[in-house]
């Protein structure tokens, strides 16, 4: 299941990822907690200035060959809520704004990554 948005509320974002329910616990929470934490990169794809010219798909692209070429560590994100409901599983996290807003990636320097 796809929730590919996230909820910016006060001075914190949230992600949550949902998966089907794997028989072993720890995989649930490992698993979900990168989708949800890799959901959170959105925040500051969104942030970038593109031109109108380019379709979703192409910007997507440049996104991410310019994730594989840097390294973006997000600090602070926190577990919200985890559980189990039916046979899905699930993981809400949080992170401070502040800590994603430490990211300014403009379109030039995404340009840049690829000379």
């Amino acid at each position: 299941m796809q929730l590919n948005t996230n909820m910016a509320i006060g001075n914190y974002v949230y992600s949550i990822s949902v998966s089907d329910l794997a028989k072993i616990q720890s995989i649930n929470e490992e698993k979900n907690m990168l989708d949800a934490t890799a959901k959170l990169l959105n925040f500051i794809k969104n942030k970038v200035s593109w031109p109108e010219k380019i379709n979703s798909r192409l910007r997507n692209q440049l996104w991410y060959f310019y994730l594989n070429q840097k390294t973006i560590e997000l600090k602070g994100v926190q577990i919200m809520e985890q559980g189990q409901i039916g046979d899905k599983y699930f993981v809400a996290v949080g992170i401070e704004k502040s800590n994603l807003n430490k990211y300014n990636v403009s379109y030039n320097m995404i340009l840049e990554e690829l000379k």
